[in-house]
């Protein structure tokens, strides 16, 4: 049911406009001749085409209106025939039980529209679970803000762009919660990863440059290198270094330099 109607800025309605407050199911409107009475139904009719205007119905659950005014007669009798006129005799009472059958349904589907309504917003639209969800939205968003006050001073970078707005960072957080799939690890841990990460003295050191063997493939190769070390057999020695198993005579040699008083133990000259 219509129960508040607003008239502003149209035809003889200054732009303050008129207030009808409390109105009834039969509210009765008179008037002098150009004192406004058709402007009130053709704001009825077609509410849209009145910006400056406005309506308030029960529940906010406008109504489909029929307005009969004398831009009805014009736009219905004006022809030989008026568009959606019907009349219904006695054989078509089983048609009108129907309809009245239809009516009560539609009522009771009504109310029961209009019942969900009110559970989803309250009376006045700003209650019931839209008004829960609001108030869990922001319980929400303090939870999250508080953790981020906690740890502000170890997450700061990685905070960046969000610490100066509470509902973004709690979308970044709820997002985070419901897509990302990375490892949890513990908070002492995050907070020595933090401190690597962010380091301020960071920086890039410079590629290393590529190590190339080719010197050494080029040593293996030559023929000097190739050339063994060994003892020979054919000098004046060998024989005697074979008697005596001696063939490791260089080092066992060495064990003797400090008691040998300045003189090689190899070659007997001055040291």
């Amino acid at each position: 049911m219509l129960i508040e109607l607003k008239i502003a800025g149209v035809s003889s309605y200054t732009s303050d406009g008129e207030h009808l407050n409390n109105l009834k199911k039969v509210n009765y409107i008179f008037g002098t001749n150009g004192s406004g009475k058709t402007s009130i139904s053709r704001l009825i009719a077609k509410s849209a085409q009145y910006p400056s205007c406005s309506m308030r119905w029960t529940d906010g659950r406008p109504l489909d209106c029929v307005v009969y005014n004398s831009d009805f007669t014009t736009n219905n009798f004006a022809t030989s025939t008026a568009p959606g006129i019907f009349t219904l005799g006695v054989e078509n009472a089983e048609t009108r039980t129907n309809i009245a059958t239809a009516r009560d349904r539609i009522s009771v589907i009504d109310g029961e529209i209009a019942a969900l309504e009110q559970k989803r917003g309250g009376v006045d639209g700003s209650g019931g679970k839209l008004g829960e969800l609001v108030a869990l939205r922001s319980e929400i968003e303090e939870i999250c803000w508080r953790y981020k006050t906690t740890h502000d001073s170890h997450f700061a970078d990685a905070f960046d762009g969000l610490r100066n707005n509470k509902s973004r960072f709690c979308d970044r957080m709820i997002s985070e919660y419901g897509s990302n799939q990375a490892t949890a690890f513990a908070l002492d841990e995050l907070k020595a990863r933090a401190l690597t990460v962010f380091e301020k003295g960071v920086g890039k050191i410079a590629e290393l440059p590529r190590v190339s063997f080719q010197d050494l493939i080029d040593l293996e190769n030559n023929v000097i290198l190739a050339k063994k070390v060994v003892g020979k057999e054919d000098v004046d020695i060998a024989a005697l270094i074979k008697r005596l198993g001696i063939s490791d005579w260089v080092k066992q040699g060495l064990a003797y330099v400090d008691e040998s008083n300045d003189l090689c133990p190899f070659c007997q000259q001055v040291l």
